[in-house]
């Protein structure tokens, strides 16, 4: 599943905050779904997300490994 399936998703509307994090849970970028900071990731694989009552999801992204 990548970030952009998420984003088409209903769960996301023009309040929704969205917060992606690396495997470590590092914050890579906060905001909503129209900013460029958010749509950058689009294309990344999640691992895993989870939404809250308050209009947040919490997006974690797979690194990718260039070995």
């Amino acid at each position: 599943m990548t970030l952009q399936q998420i984003l088409e998703s209903p769960i996301i509307n023009q309040d929704t905050t969205i917060i992606i994090r690396n495997t470590n849970l590092r914050v890579l970028v906060r905001g909503c779904w129209f900013q460029d900071g958010i749509l950058n990731h689009s294309q990344d694989t999640v691992e895993s997300f989870s939404w809250q009552d308050d209009n947040t999801v919490h997006v974690d992204i797979k690194e990718v490994c260039n070995d």
